[in-house]
């Protein structure tokens, strides 16, 4: 009732942790991937990928606080569905191992928190009255921020190229790095972790298992070197690595002004919006203020059509003229395949940050000129003050 390994000869069996509980009849290797196959009685045939880490295991090294294993061979490509979509019975495809690289590692205890602790002592005091543990004690488990275990991966360089968190319970684990790069956009308050950036360069880079616990991050083990190779070789040369991480750098930096400066932007029409209702509460309501206030929200929205292009082309699918947006998407492109930016990415890259560079200017002179007058306009009419926050 399913797959066991041992690692001393056969003295002791240990479980393959899946939810294949049933009868295997046939188990054989894939040695060019060394994959494991099993055949089971009557529920298919099931796939372990990569079982070398299971070839390195010892007793000694069940022994250690964590271990991280050494991963085979990466290769870089952009997958697709091979499945056509949801075809229903039209069309199978078995899943895939994960995309990326697969990094196998083993933790001799799991991470427990505080209310664990506290609920296992209550559990093992047995039969009587439980004392009550205190409001601090209840207060500090609310507060607690659980142990995390991840995968640190940097580049050649040392930079940081991925942080990939994985189990901290007991055991084997497996987690896989989708060989992208860290989002560098802008973090909003709120944001939570993650999101994938552009995709990595061949190269070699280095992964190493790290605990982060009250604060302090500790590494467990590591680092091991990740290979990650193109998975052919293209009819056509492309960029080199080098060229690429350079016009990622290009990107990225387009990207992050164009998201400040929309939402900069976004948070001056919201002002505008303000100001017109406190303006429709004023005591004694400036001449002209009206026309004033309409005006700066024209102002506004002329950039936004230099930035995003006609709203009212969106909903019928018209084309608009080039826009910053549509420029730097164009750019993007270039780092979504394994070929690399073409001339047209780098010029679209090009033209679309000489243009976001006179929309920041133009903003800046709203917010410097135009503004406060609007607002000293405004207190003197009586109106009630704006929240900006």
């Amino acid at each position: 009732f399913g797959i066991y390994f041992t690692v001393d000869g056969g003295q002791e069996w240990t479980k393959v942790n899946s939810d294949a509980n049933i009868s295997f009849r046939d188990i054989t290797i894939q040695r060019r991937e060394s994959d494991v196959v099993a055949a089971s009685f009557g529920r298919g045939f099931f796939i372990l990928d990569d079982y070398t880490p299971l070839r390195t295991v010892t007793p000694d090294l069940l022994t250690q606080e964590a271990h991280l294993f050494e991963t085979r061979r990466t290769f870089l490509y952009v997958p697709r569905d091979v499945a056509g979509g949801a075809q229903g019975a039209t069309y199978y495809a078995a899943p895939n191992p994960e995309f990326g690289a697969t990094f196998t590692y083993y933790l001799k205890s799991g991470a427990t928190t505080l209310k664990q602790a506290r609920t296992k002592a209550e559990e093992e005091a047995g039969e009587g009255d439980i004392p009550f543990p205190g409001w601090d004690t209840l207060e500090a488990e609310l507060n607690e921020v659980p142990d995390q275990v991840q995968v640190v991966v940097r580049d050649a360089s040392g930079a940081v190229a991925s942080r990939v968190r994985g189990g901290t319970g007991e055991g084997f684990h497996r987690v896989s790095w989708d060989l992208t790069y860290a989002s560098k956009a802008p973090v909003t308050p709120g944001e939570s972790q993650g999101g994938g950036g552009f995709l990595a360069t061949p190269g070699d880079y280095t992964a190493t298992l790290v605990r982060v616990s009250g604060g302090e991050e500790s590494v467990l083990s590591g680092p091991v070197t990740v290979s990650v190779v193109p998975l052919k070789q293209p009819a056509v040369q492309g960029a080199a690595p080098e060229e690429i991480i350079a016009f990622r750098k290009e990107v990225q930096e387009l990207q992050n002004r164009v998201a400040l400066f929309s939402s900069g932007l976004d948070a001056e029409f919201d002002k505008v919006a303000a100001m017109q209702t406190a303006l429709s509460r004023a005591d004694n309501p400036a001449d002209g203020l009206v026309t004033s206030l309409h005006q700066a929200r024209s102002t506004l929205l002329a950039l936004e059509v230099q930035l995003r292009g006609y709203q009212a082309k969106r909903g019928p699918g018209e084309r608009n003229a080039p826009s910053v947006q549509s420029r730097m998407f164009v750019g993007m492109n270039g780092l979504r395949t394994t070929y690399g930016p073409t001339a047209l990415h780098r010029k679209s890259v090009d033209i679309a940050t000489g243009e976001i560079g006179s929309l920041e200017a133009a903003l800046t002179a709203y917010v410097s000129d135009m503004l406060p007058a609007l607002e000293a306009a405004l207190a003197r009419s009586g109106a009630p003050p704006i929240d900006h926050n």
